[in-house]
């Protein structure tokens, strides 16, 4: 049996379920970390995990352990690493905040001018200890927890091998951390393969699309840099449609006040937590979609709005640099963002889901994860 301990994010513990529960049904174990105003209903069968005996107490359901896969858990793992036996394999699935948050403390080195700006006012308005405190991070090096954690994995999980690179560059890795590739979770989760609609035909005849702008109200996303941007374009019939349902309070206080100034009417923001197909049918007018981030992030937004059709812009990041080099045809916001820009052809966008399919679609994603728990399992 395997144990998955997870992040305790909103959206990703039940899809991970799925994934694995497709791939080996019946042989895994689900345990939470909470995080905070997120909560499970007893019906979900996750344990929760915040203390050692919680874990304890997973682990004793079983005495055949075959690994222990952690989901976006890093340094907060560390407490629980002397109470899984040294014999059982662990991996770590990365989600992306867990490195670039020691790399870029408050990510500081990941935002533009106008969010940069916001992140810096909020800092000290809090107290000029935690402006003060990510610097003093940031000389420090990465957290020892972190390091004691990444010694105990024997693989490094990522959907990116950009990514794997990227890290190993920065001194993070050990010898022992080997790549795997697999993703987060499985295209089916996304979106709905079997939907025979065209949905680039469904939007021909449309002259003014709408524009979708980043994922969530965090400063990653460099929101206001955008909207600067777009202020000084025609925006005659288009909405700037911009998810912020889940994310900072505060930011989310100051994307808003910026994009009602900046754009007016144009700016159409999501504050309430939509059922993924309601929130789907809300941006499906979006032609262009635009994640201004330089981290990995949103990548389930990305992913959907290629497989519908959408020209899709990223910042300069390893999710770029990785969907250009397997060849899916992404494009830099920095370098060739344009409203006036064609949607796919039919064969660009068969050519374009082929490629997305074979990273991530059913077939993929059970020969990657059933290769990583038979890994994981081997002596």
């Amino acid at each position: 049996m395997f144990l998955h301990i997870i992040a305790g994010d909103s959206k990703f513990p039940r899809l991970i379920r799925e994934m694995f529960e497709l791939v080996d049904p019946g042989n895994h174990c689900y345990a939470i970390i909470p995080w905070a105003g997120v909560s499970y209903s007893a019906d979900e069968n996750f344990n929760v995990i915040q203390k050692k005996e919680d874990l304890e107490r997973v682990l004793s359901l079983s005495d055949e352990w075959q690994g222990v896969i952690f989901n976006g858990v890093l340094g907060a793992a560390a407490q629980y690493l002397d109470i899984i036996p040294n014999k059982i394999k662990c991996c770590w699935f990365v989600w992306g905040f867990e490195l670039y948050g020691l790399k870029y403390p408050a990510s500081f080195g990941l935002l533009e001018s106008k969010t940069f700006k916001f992140a810096i006012s909020d800092l000290w308005g809090r107290g000029a200890g935690r402006l003060v405190r990510p610097l003093i991070v940031k000389l420090m090096g990465p957290l020892s927890s972190s390091r004691r954690v990444l010694k105990r994995m024997s693989y490094v999980v990522t959907h990116l091998e950009a990514e794997y690179e990227l890290f190993n560059s920065w001194g993070y890795f050990e010898r022992r951390n080997k790549w795997h590739e697999a993703p987060v979770i499985g295209l089916s989760s996304l979106i709905d393969c079997s939907c025979e609609t065209d949905p680039v035909a469904a939007l021909e005849g449309r002259s003014m699309l709408d524009i979708l702008v980043g994922n969530s109200a965090t400063p990653t996303n460099n929101h206001v840099d955008v909207f600067v941007r777009l202020s000084h374009l025609d925006l005659v019939g288009r909405k700037i449609v911009v998810p912020l349902s889940y994310g900072k309070p505060r930011y989310r206080e100051f994307v808003i006040k910026h994009g009602e100034r900046l754009l007016g009417d144009h700016f159409s923001p999501i504050l309430e937590f939509l059922p993924l197909n309601e929130y789907l049918l809300r941006i499906e007018s979006c032609g262009s979609v635009i994640m201004n981030l330089h981290r990995q992030q949103g990548v389930g937004n990305i992913i959907a709005a290629l497989w519908a059709g959408r020209n899709v812009y990223l910042g300069n990041s390893s999710v770029l640099t990785d969907y250009q080099k397997k060849g899916l045809d992404v494009l830099s916001y920095k370098d060739e963002f344009d409203l006036g820009r064609a949607l796919p052809s039919g064969g660009q966008l068969k050519a374009r889901r082929k490629c997305i399919e074979s990273m991530m679609g059913n077939e993929a994603v059970f020969r990657s994860i059933s290769d990583l728990l038979e890994k994981l399992s081997s002596n």
